[in-house]
């Protein structure tokens, strides 16, 4: 073999040395050279990065394997997607395939440490000659991935900018200025079932359309308070419609991770409830991979590029199951990190080289049991279902006892333990025909906004999920649908997350402890995507099939129809309804070239078409039609010509110049207004603390956002008997700690201030007063007070962790122009109005105090009922819009998209 240069010899610095991090560009070079020297690796560009950057990953495996790789990518394909194999076959494809691993690091930015493994794994992999190394890799392909190589270089390259090490910094934040990857920060382990990034999606198409690993490993940072890493079994509870055979599976190759660590004294490796982690949440990478078959794990190791000290916590040196071995406080250095986390990576591929075959088979048994699922009857109990049948009935024992044929053997004595609920029950209650999984789902084509629609579709697809459109129309049940609407059967190989997508989730109230707060989620409760985007669609609980064409790819919007006969001389304009939300990015073209645009104040119907009030006027001029048709074919719109002006009450659109309030280190829901803003076009500039206090920026915005986060979230007193997260209370009162100019370059000062500061209120209370818009969404809203326009909140006491709720809307309010009766919306323990808002016409959106909670958990509902949601206010010239709840979760609430776009084009005169 030729001679295979190490990091050191590359780098010129051990990877783990403290103080020092290789940043992605020497991660690049580096691999490029190991490509080169090592017929072990083939290096593959798999994407552009948020910003440009190229995204890479290495297929590590033995020289014939490589040469090979294309037979071991599609013998994975087949395995995954078993339609027409049995298990015959698929032992025989067992016994000769590889398996498929796919390892990544650097998710999240600040998490540095694992990325530095990334030199070295591929350095071990690709000149080791033990007996380990050659078995790996003659039985595995390993996909070695980079996450996030935005996230890195920023991170690397902020923290190598001093000198002299000693002065670099040991705080994480002071080396992150902006969000990385872009839109999303952090929020990027958040986003693997949406694919909103570039990152994610680039990551999708390798794993769910391409190569088909059966086993991925996502490492993190940082490790568990007092210890040193924490590997799966996940705490409870896990998803729902994660296949069994994959979370025991999964916890199986956690637990050989855990063999290895402690097998090699590397002590300090905890596991299930000694960390928050679940497999709840979908779009986590690891959970993603679970609802696809996937064999997952995570791992959390302590560690920072310099030394650090571990605590000393008592309760962790109590033996136990889920922290074997306990770790001594020590000065901790940033080598012993890189060994814990190559260890569990080697133990990972040494687990699945020797498991090869039974994990293929697992695999293939996992794919097929989900296709077969999707052609029977099944059923998926939430905890609500199962607590109503475990009232005791004091007689039931005896009689069920009586029952028993003594001469069987069966006796009580027999069993461990006893349960007074009816069996019976289980068949008259949980088997209920009205309750079964849905063999598949049908999306109307002739939906009010069709092209969100195709929006979710398309990201079922970048998932690998079969999507079918209808050639024409056709009949299912009692429903007669349209041509072109979308076709979702649930007997494919990745149902599990199919029904994720579409499905409620129930989070069960698990109570820390007998008569305790309950278990809180650790991120989302419920955030079912099909609920967010407001999709209309239909379950179908039965066998069907129609005149159905499967999609390859990426689903375009369908073509919109040019209305009105008239003669191209006399048209002089077009309306175009704002039920879309692709009708605002139109006009946002429109605007962009100079075009006039109004918006209809009232319900209207023209040449026969109803529109609901907001509906856009856009008076014919040079080069309009030409913009309006590549609405209409790009966009999907439809668009009335008219040879007469409405005769109805119409305001002209002016004010598109928007201002979106962040601050150093970003601010996540700032980032995904910013990514929903460019996704429809809507031009806009990002604004920091010291640039509001700096003044002389109010002439040039129309309408000014304050987002979750952007500002300090007032203190919410604890409830009786409501969990009080105290971690997290702890860990943001670090995160609220003032950075000092001195720890960051001048370049970024502009970014550190508060906008609670004074002089900043009085420019921002000048801009309102003046005649601009000032939005206050989520914790944003506490800005009302400070500018001095107090709104009154709603005296009720809901506890509802992250969650969907449903509001009624009136949607002849402005804020709400294009909207149905309803809207499904994102409630994190968010600020809520008074009902006398409602009474004053100033509330755009409500909670009635029926059907509120649609997916996750609540206590208290009832506290909801009247709370006003969405309120505005007049305050001089200007306009204060607070909207409570998230509308814009992520990227992913694009059913409720239109309160944001219609705060933007409500703007008054200035």
């Amino acid at each position: 073999m030729n001679s295979i240069t190490s990091p050191k010899e590359f780098l010129g610095h051990e990877i783990g040395e403290d103080y020092y991090l290789a940043n992605y560009t020497q991660l690049v070079e580096y691999w490029t050279l190991l490509a080169t020297q090592s017929s072990r690796i083939k290096m593959v560009d798999i994407g552009a990065t948020g910003y440009g950057r190229r995204q890479y990953m290495l297929i590590i495996s033995s020289p014939d394997n490589l040469v090979n790789a294309d037979k071991h990518r599609d013998l994975a394909r087949t395995l995954a997607q078993p339609y027409d194999i049995d298990h015959g076959r698929a032992s025989e494809l067992a016994r000769d395939g590889k398996a498929v691993v796919f390892i990544d690091a650097g998710v999240h930015h600040n998490e540095i440490l694992p990325t530095q493994t990334l030199f070295e794994l591929a350095w071990r992999l690709a000149s080791g000659t033990d007996r380990e190394t050659l078995r790996i890799l003659d039985e595995v392909v390993l996909l070695l991935v980079h996450a996030n190589p935005d996230g890195h270089e920023d991170f690397a390259c902020e923290y190598m900018r001093e000198r002299d090490p000693a002065k670099r910094p040991v705080e994480w934040r002071f080396a992150t200025p902006e969000l990385m990857p872009r839109y999303a920060g952090s929020d990027i382990n958040r986003d693997y079932h949406f694919t909103a990034t570039a990152e994610t999606r680039n990551v999708a198409e390798v794993m769910y359309r391409e190569w088909f690993p059966q086993v991925a490993y996502d490492p993190h940072q940082t490790g568990p308070l007092g210890g040193a890493m924490y590997v799966p079994p996940f705490r409870d509870p896990n998803n729902a419609y994660t296949p069994p055979l994959v979370l025991a599976t999964s916890a199986e190759l956690g637990m050989a991770v855990h063999h290895r660590l402690i097998a090699e004294g590397k002590v300090g490796s905890y596991m299930q409830n000694a960390a928050p982690y679940t497999a709840w949440t979908n779009g986590m990478s690891t959970t993603t991979a679970h609802l696809h078959n996937v064999v997952g794990i995570l791992s959390e190791v302590i560690g920072t590029p310099h030394p650090q000290r571990i605590p000393f916590v008592p309760a962790r040196h109590v033996p136990s199951g889920i922290q074997p071995l306990a770790l001594a406080p020590q000065i901790w250095q940033a080598a012993t990190t890189i060994e814990y986390q190559i260890s569990a990576q080697k133990a990972v591929l040494a687990w699945v080289a020797s498991n090869r075959e039974r994990l293929l088979m697992a695999t293939y048994t996992a794919n097929r049991d989900a296709i077969e699922a999707g052609n029977r009857d099944t059923w998926t109990m939430g905890p609500s279902q199962l607590a109503s049948l475990t009232t005791p009935d004091p007689f039931q024992s005896q009689r069920i006892y009586d029952a028993f044929d003594r001469a069987s053997g069966i006796h009580v004595g027999n069993l461990r333990g006893w349960s007074e609920a009816d069996p019976s029950r289980h068949a008259s209650v949980l088997r209920k025909p009205a309750l079964r999984n849905p063999r598949g789902y049908i999306i109307p084509s002739d939906q009010p906004d069709f092209a969100n629609a195709v929006s979710f579709a398309n990201v079922l697809l970048r998932g690998g999920v079969r999507v079918e459109r209808a050639k024409r129309a056709f009949i299912v049940g009692t429903r007669n649908y349209a041509a072109g609407s979308l076709v979702v059967k649930t007997a494919q190989p990745y149902r599990p997350f199919i029904l994720d997508m579409f499905e409620s989730h129930e989070w069960p109230s698990m109570p820390l402890f007998s008569g305790g707060p309950i278990e809180l989620p650790y991120d989302a409760a419920g955030y079912t995507l099909a609920y967010q985007m407001g999709i209309e669609f239909d379950r179908i609980l039965e066998g069907f099939d129609g005149p159905f064409e499967t999609i390859e790819s990426s689903i375009a919007i369908p073509s919109g129809r040019l209305i009105g006969g008239y003669a191209h001389s006399a048209v002089i304009g077009f309306v175009v309804g704002c039920e879309s939300n692709h009708a605002y990015r139109l006009i946002n073209r429109l605007l962009a070239a100079g075009k006039k645009v109004h918006r209809i104040c009232q319900a209207s119907v023209f040449d026969g078409v109803s529109l609901r009030s907001g509906a856009f006027w856009i008076p014919q001029d040079t080069d309009v039609l030409k913009v309006v048709s590549g609405g209409i074919q790009e966009l999907g719109l439809d668009v009335i010509a008219q040879s007469a002006p409405p005769c109805f009450t119409m305001k002209e659109i002016r004010g598109t110049r928007i201002g979106i309030v962040s601050k150093f280190g970003g601010v996540r829901s700032a980032g995904w207004l910013q990514w929903t803003l460019d996704e429809f076009e809507f031009p806009h500039t990002v604004m920091y603390p010291g640039d509001l206090m700096a003044g002389n920026w109010g002439d040039t915005f129309d309408v000014l956002f304050l987002t979750d986060g952007s500002i300090n979230k007032a203190a919410r007193d604890a409830v009786d008997g409501e969990p009080v997260d105290e971690a997290a209370a702890y860990l943001n009162s670090l995160d609220s700690t003032p950075i000092s100019p001195m720890d960051i370059p001048d370049r970024y000062h502009h970014m550190l201030g508060d906008v609670e500061d004074e002089k900043t209120l009085q420019n921002v209370r000048d801009f309102l007063t003046s005649g601009g818009s000032v939005v206050g969404i989520g914790s944003g809203t506490n800005i009302a007070s400070p500018l001095g326009c107090p709104v009154s909140r709603h005296d009720g006491r809901p506890y509802i962790p992250l969650s969907v709720v449903k509001a009624k809307v009136d949607n002849e309010h402005p804020l709400a122009w294009g909207m149905g009766d309803d809207v499904n919306l994102i409630f994190d323990h968010s600020p809520v109005f008074s009902n006398k808002h409602r009474e004053r016409s100033n509330c755009a959106c409500w909670f009635d105090g029926r059907d509120i909670l649609q997916s996750g958990f609540a206590l208290r509902e009832d506290e909801l009922a009247g709370a006003a949601a969405i309120v505005s206010k007049e305050v001089g010239k200007g306009r204060l819009i607070l909207i409570g709840p998230e509308v814009n979760f992520r990227g992913q609430t694009s059913g409720a998209y239109k309160f944001i776009f219609n705060a933007i084009f409500s703007v008054s005169d200035r």
